[in-house]
Order: C-alpha cells, then structure tokens, then sequence
C-alpha cells in the first residue's frame, strides 16, 4: 500500500505484509524520512510489526509456533490525528479446507496496528513488550470475538488492537475502509459428517467494523453477517 501526500500526490511511504505474519515500512533515506527525492536504491525497509506468532518475544518466531499466522493481502492504510492506521486480517485463502492443518488450526486474527514515521521512538518504545523494537500482541489491545469494544483510554496507550477470529476462521480477502467503517470477509470450513451425502462450501462472513475500535459499524449489534452460499468471497 502506498501513502501518498494530500498536497502533491507523490508517494511518501509504503507498507507491505508477507506470509510470516510481519509488516514493514518502506521509506526514504532513513526509516523517519519520507521517500522525497531519494532514490530507490537508497530506500529503507523498516520491521515494525511481529504477529506470527502468540508469544511476546521475537527472537525465535519459529520456536514459539510452527504454524505461524500469514498476511496474504496488503494492508489497507487510514491516516487520523497524523498516525497511520493499518487493517490487515491473517489467513490462508490458498489452504481454506480442513484438511490443510497448518492453516487450520492457526488461531487467525484481524488488527489494526499504528504507526508513526515521524517519530524516532515509535517502535523502540516497544522493546520492554516485545524484546525487540517492532510492535507485537503485547503491542496491541486485545479483542475477543464476541466480546466488548475496549476502552479508549486503552487503545490511547496502546499501538492498536487484534480482534480474535473464531475457531478455524481465516481472512481471506483484504481490506478497505470507506467513512471510518472497514470491510474485509473470512471463511470458516465445515467439519465433514460421515453421516452425510451433502456437501457445501463452508461459512463466509463479512465484517463491518469502526477502524478505530473494531465496534460494529452502522448502528449494528453484531460486528458480522453470514454470506449466503459460503465460499471464498471476493475482496470488498
């Protein structure tokens, strides 16, 4: 995702996710610095977020959880009160059925994380949490499925939240916020019945939620519905 500059239109940073649950700033000459005239070879890749994985410490991801958390899509970006916001939800919408364990059992979640460039301390603020200078769960307001929106005073302190998916749920689409209300969708397989001959394509749900706080968006109760038909849904 690039963030371009309201004035000129020009690209200031850029942010990307990969398949081990981490997402990086792109930046110009050093991490705090915006692309300007700097060249793309001179360009910086800055690590600031680690959320493969549940435990705090992000010096041996692949120690804590075999099966670690993937960032398939990029990441939606909403700049508020000068910070960037990003949504990116976890899953595996290439290993979507039950029998792929290693996705199956990946306890997905979907989170918003900030991110200030600007600030030189944004992420080395983070290394009592975290053993290193990135932002990881212990980063980030916890959210469970179901459960309350947190308190303000909670996510002020905090550099965002993670709502938990359900048992065996994925984010299989990206993410798009439009008016404050984000939308992505997630797949959740059917466990088969040996007592029957039907079949169907598993459970699909779209969220609608407040970037800010994951509340339910438009006056609504519920933070999702059910798709009709199942399946893997299209990005919104």
């Amino acid at each position: 995702f690039v963030v371009p500059d309201g004035s000129t239109g020009l690209a200031k940073y850029a942010y990307v996710a990969d398949l081990g649950g981490n997402v990086y700033r792109i930046s110009g000459e050093t991490a705090n610095l915006p692309f300007n005239a700097t060249t793309p070879d001179l360009w910086t890749m800055t690590k600031i977020a680690s959320l493969g994985c549940d435990s705090a410490s992000v010096t041996s991801p692949s120690v804590a959880c075999p099966m670690n958390r993937k960032f398939l899509s990029m990441p939606d970006v909403v700049e508020f009160n000068g910070v960037y916001n990003l949504l990116i939800g976890s899953g595996d919408r290439e290993k979507p059925l039950q029998a792929f364990a290693v996705a199956y059992e990946v306890e997905n979640k979907f989170f918003m994380i900030k991110d200030n460039p600007s600030d030189p301390d944004w992420l080395t603020d983070e290394t009592s949490n975290c053993g290193s200078a990135v932002i990881c769960l212990d980063s980030l307001v916890p959210i469970a499925q179901g459960g309350a929106d947190p308190d303000a005073a909670d996510l002020a302190a905090m550099k965002g939240w993670a709502l938990d998916l359900r048992d065996h749920e994925q984010a299989v689409t990206s993410a798009i916020t439009v008016f404050g209300t984000t939308t992505f969708s997630t797949h959740t397989p059917t466990i088969a019945s040996a007592a029957s001959c039907a079949s169907n394509l598993g459970i699909a749900r779209v969220y609608n939620v407040i970037f800010t706080n994951a509340g339910p968006a438009n006056g609504e109760t519920n933070r999702d519905e059910p798709v009709a038909g199942g399946g893997l849904p299209s990005p919104p």
